[in-house]
């Protein structure tokens, strides 16, 4: 795929804070212009969150970079992915484009279908969208090599962390009194990172 004009120009931003080369690489693979809306193009190059519609955002892109590069630690990009909340597509985009096998639930019936059209006709033949409740995770298709909760949490989903390889690593922002920060958790539950605070909408249970 040949490399997007805001791709390189976020790349650019988040050099010397993102690390992992295979994260640099996918966000300047990935046009990020191609999952906002037109009247949002000028923005797509910078770095910070966007409204996609229903009252979510997408994330802005070190956030999200930084969620797969925790998710990653120092390994290659795995091979299997559960992401929860598909929302516009991007950070989907970012996980195919690396390589990934990803399977994202999305609660929202009209955010899964329209970032399933997207992707599609991108040419990310890798990527299962699901209309579901992302707290039942996808236990058809686990264990995952990795999986992102893209939606604040106050504690860790106990049937994700059991969809989990026992190497693997989820990573979701995690309130723990006032504040929510990016954390990495591993299969047994232990915290093994905690990055920056952040601020997502709620993790909710059901479908709509």
């Amino acid at each position: 795929m040949e490399r997007s004009i805001s791709g390189t120009r976020l790349c650019q931003q988040l050099q010397g804070q993102i690390r992992n080369k295979h994260v640099l690489t996918a966000v300047r693979a990935v046009a990020r212009e191609q999952f906002v809306d037109a009247s949002l193009l000028p923005f797509a190059g910078d770095d910070s969150a966007l409204p996609i519609g229903h009252e979510q955002t997408t994330s802005a892109p070190l956030v999200i970079a930084r969620m797969l590069e925790m998710m990653l630690g120092q390994e290659k990009p795995p091979l299997h992915v559960l992401e929860i909340g598909s929302g516009c597509g991007y950070q989907t985009a970012l996980l195919a484009e690396m390589g990934c096998q990803v399977v994202s639930v999305e609660r929202i019936a009209a955010l899964a279908s329209a970032a399933h059209r997207r992707l599609e006709k991108i040419g990310y033949n890798t990527v299962e969208i699901i209309h579901g409740d992302g707290f039942l995770g996808n236990p058809e298709q686990a264990p995952f090599d990795g999986i992102l909760v893209c939606a604040e949490c106050t504690a860790v989903p106990p049937l994700l962390l059991a969809q989990l390889t026992q190497q693997a690593r989820l990573v979701l922002p995690l309130r723990t009194g006032n504040n929510v920060h990016l954390t990495a958790v591993n299969a047994s539950g232990r915290i093994v990172a905690v990055r920056e605070q952040v601020r997502f909408v709620n993790m909710l249970k059901g479908t709509i």
